[in-house]
C-alpha cells in the first residue's frame, strides 16, 4: 500500500470519527443529556518526559475500562473482533451508560500478523 493511499485513508476515517462524534454530541443532547466530543488528534503534548505524543485524556484507557478491549504487551488496544485495528474517539455525556464487562485474562486477545 502507497503511503499516499495510507495517509488519504487515514484522513478519510478521523474525519467520519468527527462526523459521527458530534452527531452522536448533538442526539444525546436532543434527549436532555450534556454531552461534548474530544478532540481526536488535537492537542496533543510531545514532549521528552512524556516519551511522545500524549493527550489530556487517554481513550485506550477509557475503552479498556469500558470492555471494548485490553492493553497488549505492545501497548495498543487490543480487541477481540479486531485486534489492534482500531481508531477511537469520545463523547463525553452525563448519560448514564452501561459498560460491557471488561475482558479478562481468560479470554486472551492476541495479534496476529499476516504471513
Amino acid at each position: 500500500m502507497s503511503p499516499r493511499f495510507s495517509t488519504s485513508h487515514s484522513s478519510a476515517l478521523y474525519e467520519r470519527l468527527e462526523k459521527d462524534c458530534y452527531e452522536t454530541g448533538r442526539f444525546l443532547e436532543r434527549m436532555g443529556f450534556k454531552a461534548a466530543t474530544l478532540p481526536l488528534m488535537l492537542p496533543i503534548e510531545m514532549t521528552r518526559d512524556r516519551k511522545g505524543m500524549s493527550g489530556d485524556l487517554s481513550l485506550k484507557h477509557l475503552a479498556v475500562a469500558a470492555g471494548l478491549g485490553k492493553i497488549g504487551r505492545n501497548g495498543l488496544l487490543l480487541t477481540k473482533q479486531f485486534g489492534p485495528r482500531v481508531r477511537l474517539a469520545a463523547v463525553v455525556t452525563d448519560a448514564e451508560l452501561i459498560p460491557d464487562h471488561e475482558m479478562s485474562d481468560e479470554h486472551p486477545v492476541r495479534a496476529v500478523l499476516p504471513a
